[in-house]
């Protein structure tokens, strides 16, 4: 079971790992994009603050508030600018910025918008005389990081589902989904360890327990005589009811016990249990039953089997088949 424990571990290790490697991937991409389009943003702001001081310098001298306008109208068409303002030493200042239909109207020192700011001085014979400011709008970068998002997203999702799936199949491979649907299921239904003794489950949970079962008393015994006993059934078949009875009433809880008993490592009750369904199947006639306990047994007592989670799965899965057909 040491092994087993392991081999768990190591397997929802490597799940924690994948998926941390997977988001710490994603968040690493969104924030290397956001950061290259505040650069690209910054740059874009200065370049346009550039183009609008040559152009205010082509006049030949300190820029009049008429070709201070031309200037600030050209740079408003580009629709990621969200606003330009000049201003000069002798005093002028022209600006535009966009209302929220997206306008041009006359500066107001009003921002409503997240922007970035680039800046440009004006000079003459090497003095700055006067400076552009432009504000680029983050509206666009916004959305396309959002895209960048939702992209992702998608990626970490695919990942997911696939390590996901690669993990439950793993863990249905060495039957440790079966123990965690069990313990799920005695959970969900509000059953507690002393509850689960009271269940009618006699030859269960004397394999549990560790006590022995009870043997047939001796064809010598005052009491009973079984060579007696067995005439009577060969002549009376409807006593088979009777049989098909008790052996219902004494293994119906006995496929969610065994995986109880093999979550806890219980190899002894499980090997006693799987004995007495492979004495009491061929009663019913249960030849699968019959060869899945004792393929069971020997899956528990060999050390070199690696899935005995299977065969004690198949053994519960037949037991259940039998159950369902007795009704």
């Amino acid at each position: 079971m040491e092994r087993r424990q392991q081999r768990r571990w190591m397997v929802l290790g490597i799940w924690l790992c994948a998926m941390l490697l997977t988001a710490g991937q994603g968040l690493w991409a969104i924030w290397q994009y956001r950061a290259d389009a505040e650069a690209r943003l910054l740059s874009e702001a200065g370049r346009t603050a550039a183009r609008v001081v040559g152009m205010l310098s082509m006049s030949g001298g300190t820029p009049d508030a008429a070709a201070a306008l031309v200037a600030v109208d050209v740079a408003m068409d580009d629709d990621r600018v969200y606003g330009v303002r000049v201003q000069t030493a002798q005093g002028v200042q022209v600006g535009m910025r966009r209302n929220y239909q997206w306008e041009p109207v006359p500066w107001d020192d009003e921002i409503t918008e997240e922007t970035v700011q680039g800046m440009s001085q004006i000079k003459e014979e090497g003095r700055p005389v006067g400076s552009v400011e432009i504000y680029m709008s983050r509206r666009l970068t916004n959305e396309e990081c959002a895209l960048t998002v939702r992209a992702e997203a998608v990626r970490f999702g695919l990942n997911t589902l696939f390590f996901s799936c690669l993990l439950f199949w793993l863990l249905r491979r060495y039957g440790d989904l079966t123990r965690l649907l069990h313990f799920l299921q005695d959970h969900w239904q509000g059953r507690r360890p002393d509850q689960e003794r009271e269940e009618p489950v006699s030859a269960g949970e004397l394999a549990r327990e560790g006590t022995p079962v009870v043997t047939p008393p001796s064809p010598a015994s005052s009491a009973v005589d079984m060579e007696k006993g067995r005439r009577y059934m060969n002549a009376h078949r409807e006593s088979a009811c009777i049989t098909a009875g008790l052996f219902r009433q004494s293994f119906r809880g006995a496929s969610a016990l065994m995986g109880r008993l093999f979550a806890r490592g219980a190899v002894a009750e499980l090997s006693h249990l799987g004995r007495l369904l492979e004495l009491a199947a061929p009663c019913l006639g249960a030849d699968k039953l019959t060869e899945a306990a004792a393929a069971m047994q020997r899956a528990l007592n060999d050390p070199q089997c690696e899935t005995p989670a299977l065969a004690v799965e198949a053994c519960a899965q037949a037991l259940d088949d039998v159950l369902a057909a007795l009704g």
